[in-house]
Protein backbone atom coordinates (compact mmCIF):
# COMPACT_ATOMS: atom_id res chain seq x y z
CA UNK A 1 0.00 0.00 0.00
CA UNK A 2 1.24 3.90 -0.74
CA UNK A 3 0.31 6.47 1.22
CA UNK A 4 -1.15 9.44 -0.11
CA UNK A 5 -1.39 12.91 0.66
CA UNK A 6 -4.22 14.80 1.49
CA UNK A 7 -5.70 16.75 -1.16
CA UNK A 8 -8.29 18.93 1.06
CA UNK A 9 -6.63 22.05 1.07
CA UNK A 10 -6.41 23.82 4.88
CA UNK A 11 -7.78 27.69 4.60
CA UNK A 12 -5.71 29.70 6.66
CA UNK A 13 -5.94 33.39 7.62
CA UNK A 14 -4.53 35.75 10.04
CA UNK A 15 -5.96 38.44 12.02
CA UNK A 16 -4.68 41.15 14.72
CA UNK A 17 -5.86 42.19 17.80
CA UNK A 18 -8.71 43.42 16.73
CA UNK A 19 -10.01 40.85 14.72
CA UNK A 20 -8.73 42.55 11.40
CA UNK A 21 -7.27 40.23 9.06
CA UNK A 22 -3.80 40.69 7.85
CA UNK A 23 -3.58 37.75 5.77
CA UNK A 24 -4.50 34.43 4.62
CA UNK A 25 -3.72 31.92 1.59
CA UNK A 26 -4.92 31.31 -1.79
CA UNK A 27 -6.98 28.32 -0.36
CA UNK A 28 -8.73 30.63 2.00
CA UNK A 29 -9.59 33.55 -0.57
CA UNK A 30 -10.46 30.84 -3.16
CA UNK A 31 -12.97 29.19 -1.56
CA UNK A 32 -14.55 32.03 -0.35
CA UNK A 33 -14.57 33.28 -3.96
CA UNK A 34 -12.19 36.99 -2.81
CA UNK A 35 -9.07 37.58 -4.00
CA UNK A 36 -6.30 38.23 -1.16
CA UNK A 37 -6.53 41.70 -1.52
CA UNK A 38 -10.08 41.87 -1.42
CA UNK A 39 -9.76 39.59 2.08
CA UNK A 40 -7.28 41.68 3.79
CA UNK A 41 -8.56 44.52 5.67
CA UNK A 42 -11.32 42.94 6.53
CA UNK A 43 -13.56 41.87 9.88
CA UNK A 44 -12.78 37.93 10.51
CA UNK A 45 -16.63 38.01 11.59
CA UNK A 46 -17.64 39.71 7.86
CA UNK A 47 -17.29 35.98 6.53
CA UNK A 48 -18.64 34.14 8.86
CA UNK A 49 -22.44 33.58 9.06
CA UNK A 50 -24.89 35.35 11.33
CA UNK A 51 -25.97 32.15 12.64
CA UNK A 52 -22.41 31.63 13.94
CA UNK A 53 -21.25 35.41 14.17
CA UNK A 54 -21.87 35.26 17.77
CA UNK A 55 -20.19 32.17 18.49
CA UNK A 56 -17.31 33.21 16.75
CA UNK A 57 -17.50 36.77 18.24
CA UNK A 58 -17.64 35.12 22.17
CA UNK A 59 -14.52 32.90 21.23
CA UNK A 60 -12.57 35.88 19.98
CA UNK A 61 -13.36 37.59 22.83
CA UNK A 62 -12.34 34.87 25.37
CA UNK A 63 -9.32 34.56 23.74
CA UNK A 64 -8.16 38.41 23.64
CA UNK A 65 -8.78 37.98 27.99
CA UNK A 66 -6.94 34.39 27.79
CA UNK A 67 -4.69 33.89 24.72
CA UNK A 68 -5.83 30.44 25.12
CA UNK A 69 -5.10 28.77 21.80
CA UNK A 70 -6.22 25.94 19.81
CA UNK A 71 -10.07 25.26 21.38
CA UNK A 72 -11.60 23.53 18.10
CA UNK A 73 -15.06 26.27 17.13
CA UNK A 74 -17.30 24.57 14.41
CA UNK A 75 -18.72 28.09 12.36
CA UNK A 76 -20.06 28.38 8.69
CA UNK A 77 -18.05 30.60 6.64
CA UNK A 78 -20.02 32.48 3.79
CA UNK A 79 -18.81 32.92 0.34
CA UNK A 80 -19.05 35.61 -1.53
CA UNK A 81 -21.58 33.80 -4.25
CA UNK A 82 -23.75 32.79 -0.58
CA UNK A 83 -22.48 29.20 -0.30
CA UNK A 84 -22.55 28.55 3.80
CA UNK A 85 -19.31 26.23 4.25
CA UNK A 86 -19.14 24.35 7.85
CA UNK A 87 -15.55 24.34 9.20
CA UNK A 88 -14.13 23.61 12.19
CA UNK A 89 -11.27 25.86 13.27
CA UNK A 90 -8.43 26.27 15.37
CA UNK A 91 -5.52 28.43 15.55
CA UNK A 92 -2.53 29.68 17.77
CA UNK A 93 -1.17 33.02 18.80
CA UNK A 94 0.26 35.20 16.18
CA UNK A 95 3.66 36.86 17.52
CA UNK A 96 5.76 39.70 16.81
CA UNK A 97 9.16 38.95 18.99
CA UNK A 98 7.83 37.98 22.09
CA UNK A 99 4.57 40.21 21.75
CA UNK A 100 1.31 38.54 20.95
CA UNK A 101 0.05 40.39 18.20
CA UNK A 102 -2.83 38.68 17.08
CA UNK A 103 -4.13 34.72 15.36
CA UNK A 104 -2.92 32.54 12.98
CA UNK A 105 -6.05 30.47 12.26
CA UNK A 106 -6.08 27.02 10.42
CA UNK A 107 -9.83 26.13 8.80
CA UNK A 108 -10.94 22.88 7.68
CA UNK A 109 -14.01 21.98 6.00
CA UNK A 110 -16.26 19.89 8.42
CA UNK A 111 -17.41 17.31 4.97
CA UNK A 112 -13.51 16.41 5.12
CA UNK A 113 -13.60 15.63 8.58
CA UNK A 114 -16.96 13.26 8.51
CA UNK A 115 -16.04 11.61 4.95
CA UNK A 116 -13.29 10.48 6.93
CA UNK A 117 -14.62 9.16 10.49
CA UNK A 118 -16.91 7.53 8.28
CA UNK A 119 -14.37 5.94 6.15
CA UNK A 120 -12.65 4.92 9.75
CA UNK A 121 -15.52 3.83 11.07
CA UNK A 122 -13.98 3.23 14.53
CA UNK A 123 -17.31 2.98 16.79
CA UNK A 124 -17.90 -0.47 15.23
CA UNK A 125 -14.50 -2.21 15.71
CA UNK A 126 -14.04 -4.22 18.36
CA UNK A 127 -11.19 -3.03 21.26
CA UNK A 128 -11.47 0.57 20.07
CA UNK A 129 -13.31 1.54 23.64
CA UNK A 130 -10.71 -0.56 25.50
CA UNK A 131 -10.78 1.60 28.58
CA UNK A 132 -6.97 0.86 28.99
CA UNK A 133 -5.81 2.29 26.30
CA UNK A 134 -5.88 5.69 24.48
CA UNK A 135 -6.81 5.70 21.14
CA UNK A 136 -6.81 8.32 18.41
CA UNK A 137 -7.25 8.33 14.60
CA UNK A 138 -5.91 11.11 12.61
CA UNK A 139 -5.67 12.21 8.65
CA UNK A 140 -2.27 12.28 6.65
CA UNK A 141 -1.63 15.97 8.00
CA UNK A 142 -2.34 14.62 11.89
CA UNK A 143 -5.52 16.41 12.08
CA UNK A 144 -7.51 14.39 14.87
CA UNK A 145 -10.76 13.10 13.11
CA UNK A 146 -11.41 10.84 16.12
CA UNK A 147 -10.51 9.38 19.46
CA UNK A 148 -12.02 7.09 22.00
CA UNK A 149 -13.72 7.64 25.47
CA UNK A 150 -10.58 6.73 27.49
CA UNK A 151 -8.47 9.25 25.21
CA UNK A 152 -10.87 12.01 26.56
CA UNK A 153 -11.32 10.93 30.09
CA UNK A 154 -7.27 10.97 30.44
CA UNK A 155 -6.84 13.93 28.66
CA UNK A 156 -9.56 15.94 30.35
CA UNK A 157 -11.33 17.09 27.22
CA UNK A 158 -14.64 16.42 25.27
CA UNK A 159 -14.92 15.08 21.96
CA UNK A 160 -15.44 18.82 20.59
CA UNK A 161 -12.70 20.12 22.14
CA UNK A 162 -10.54 17.30 20.21
CA UNK A 163 -11.87 16.63 16.76
CA UNK A 164 -10.20 19.24 14.23
CA UNK A 165 -6.85 19.70 16.18
CA UNK A 166 -3.64 18.88 15.68
CA UNK A 167 -2.25 16.09 17.17
CA UNK A 168 0.91 17.73 18.51
CA UNK A 169 -1.73 20.04 20.75
CA UNK A 170 -1.70 17.44 23.27
CA UNK A 171 1.63 16.66 23.01
CA UNK A 172 4.17 17.44 25.73
CA UNK A 173 7.08 20.12 24.15
CA UNK A 174 9.76 17.35 24.98
CA UNK A 175 7.80 14.84 22.23
CA UNK A 176 6.74 16.98 19.63
CA UNK A 177 10.10 16.20 17.86
CA UNK A 178 9.89 12.79 18.28
CA UNK A 179 6.19 12.83 17.21
CA UNK A 180 7.10 14.74 14.41
CA UNK A 181 9.99 12.24 13.07
CA UNK A 182 7.56 9.26 13.91
CA UNK A 183 4.99 10.84 11.73
CA UNK A 184 7.30 11.61 8.87
CA UNK A 185 8.75 8.29 9.19
CA UNK A 186 4.95 6.77 9.00
CA UNK A 187 4.33 9.03 5.75
CA UNK A 188 6.60 6.75 4.13
CA UNK A 189 6.26 3.18 5.42
CA UNK A 190 8.57 3.14 8.43
CA UNK A 191 5.82 2.32 11.28
CA UNK A 192 8.13 2.27 14.54
CA UNK A 193 7.18 2.13 18.09
CA UNK A 194 7.91 5.18 19.87
CA UNK A 195 7.79 6.41 23.54
CA UNK A 196 6.44 10.07 24.03
CA UNK A 197 4.98 12.60 26.66
CA UNK A 198 1.28 13.23 26.53
CA UNK A 199 0.04 16.94 27.96
CA UNK A 200 -3.46 16.84 29.78
CA UNK A 201 -5.50 19.77 29.45
CA UNK A 202 -4.55 20.39 33.43
CA UNK A 203 -1.01 20.81 32.43
CA UNK A 204 0.44 17.32 33.66
CA UNK A 205 2.14 15.17 31.71
CA UNK A 206 2.60 11.60 31.51
CA UNK A 207 4.29 8.83 28.97
CA UNK A 208 3.09 6.64 26.42
CA UNK A 209 3.75 3.95 24.32
CA UNK A 210 2.49 4.38 21.06
CA UNK A 211 1.66 1.86 18.37
CA UNK A 212 -0.79 2.75 15.19
CA UNK A 213 -2.70 0.89 12.47
CA UNK A 214 -3.11 2.35 9.07
CA UNK A 215 -6.58 3.52 7.84
CA UNK A 216 -7.47 3.01 4.25
CA UNK A 217 -9.91 3.59 1.69
CA UNK A 218 -12.02 1.14 -0.26
CA UNK A 219 -8.84 1.42 -2.94
CA UNK A 220 -6.67 -0.03 -0.11
CA UNK A 221 -4.65 3.44 -0.26
CA UNK A 222 -3.14 4.85 2.98
CA UNK A 223 -5.14 7.86 4.25
CA UNK A 224 -4.75 8.31 7.92
CA UNK A 225 -3.63 6.18 10.82
CA UNK A 226 -5.08 5.52 14.03
CA UNK A 227 -2.89 5.28 17.37
CA UNK A 228 -2.86 2.92 20.17
CA UNK A 229 -1.15 4.79 23.53
CA UNK A 230 -0.73 2.71 26.72
CA UNK A 231 0.50 4.97 29.48
CA UNK A 232 3.41 3.86 30.90
CA UNK A 233 5.24 4.53 34.61
CA UNK A 234 7.27 7.41 34.35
Amino acid sequence: MRVIQATIPILYRSVDMNGVIVDCNQAYADRLGYTVEEIVGKSLFEHSTKDTREALRKAFVDWTVSQKTNIPIRIKLEARNGDAIDVVRTFRNRYDGDDIVGIDSSIMEFSHIKRLQDMYNVGARDGYEDPNILRRSVDYIGTVIDCNQSYLDNMGYTKDEVVGISLYEHTASRSKGNLHANMNNWRIGIRNPAKIWMKRRDGSEFPAHLTSVDETNKEGVVVGRTVSLKIMDG
